[in-house]
């Protein structure tokens, strides 16, 4: 089986230093880049496509976001499992490549993943104050 890889976007000093330390003791190939290169599609991160000139929209995004591949269902969840015992708070934009995702460019998958993200907190909202009644 392949070795799984982790597509990390902006992350900076301690946090990096952790992720460097989770990825190495759990043998995930961590490629670090930052927002600069969003513009690229995902599957040439991963080799998947051609390396090709970044049309540079001049889109960029403070985030911290994960894009990973070739994970187990349980080696995903031991990832997530060791950055939590690690002291690390989640990194709320995360997610898998796809099918679907692999042609979007790193920008199109932080809006996204953004959405998403947004739709869960009203939910858990919405949730905690029926739960309130």
């Amino acid at each position: 089986m392949a070795q799984p890889v982790m597509l990390a976007f902006n992350f900076g000093g301690d946090r990096l230093q952790c992720l460097r330390r989770v990825c190495m003791s759990k043998h995930i190939r961590l490629m670090e880049r930052s927002a600069e290169e969003a513009s690229k599609p995902l599957a040439v991160f991963f080799g998947m496509a051609p390396d090709c000139e970044s049309a540079d929209d001049g889109a960029s995004f403070p985030d911290e976001v994960l894009v990973m591949h070739g994970f187990t269902p349980g080696g995903m969840n031991a990832f997530l499992h060791a950055w939590r015992q690690a002291g690390q708070t989640p990194v709320r934009l995360k997610a898998a490549l796809t099918p679907t995702n692999l042609t979007w460019t790193v920008t199109q998958l932080h809006e996204e993943l953004v959405k998403e993200d947004n739709a869960m907190q009203l939910h858990e909202g919405s949730v905690h104050q029926n739960t309130k009644a």
